[in-house]
């Protein structure tokens, strides 16, 4: 068995372990070229998805190999038995893709929902601090009222009290 080249690759934003028999130089030339085409690509068409970014750009890829093959006057190579193993792998990958996909669309939903839930009890909250400054301060006038009229209640009982001793006096 041969050793092959493990390396780690960044292609629009995700990172890929990949083995070859290629040099990493050559590994980093291809991923390098992948990147760029997938960035183009979305760029000129922002509301595309990952994954049709990716179909697309295999697409495009695939579409220049062919058009070199035919320039070069050579015949792309088909699928043999040993082949079609793979196309499957490939084709359970892309499904598992599409769904993993479809799970981070559904995740970033609920994420922006959480934060619109959030935003919404931020505020609420923030209205009921409002209603009870308001309550406290009413609280606190109706404590001053009533010491207030405790003062002047205090005032009546003694003036009646002088009162009742003068006439008790008298």
């Amino acid at each position: 068995m041969t050793d092959k080249n493990k390396i780690t690759i960044h292609i629009y934003g995700q990172d890929y372990v990949v083995r070859s028999d290629d040099t990493e130089e050559f590994i980093l030339k291809v991923a390098n070229y992948v990147d760029d085409k997938m960035r183009k690509l979305a760029k000129s068409n922002a509301l595309l998805s990952y994954q049709k970014i990716a179909v697309l750009t295999a697409l495009n890829i695939a579409d220049e190999y062919h058009k070199l093959l035919e320039q070069n006057g050579l015949n792309a190579p088909t699928i043999d038995d040993r082949d079609l193993d793979t196309k499957e792998k490939i084709e359970n990958l892309t499904i598992e893709v599409e769904r993993n996909s479809n799970k981070y669309q559904d995740i970033s939903q609920q994420f922006e929902q959480l934060i619109d839930n959030s935003a919404s009890y931020e505020t609420e909250l923030e209205n009921l601090k409002q209603k009870l400054k308001a309550l406290d301060d009413e609280l606190a006038i109706k404590e001053r009222e009533i010491k207030d009229k405790e003062q002047q209640l205090q005032s009546i009982k003694e003036t009646a009290e002088i009162i009742s001793n003068d006439e008790t006096k008298n």
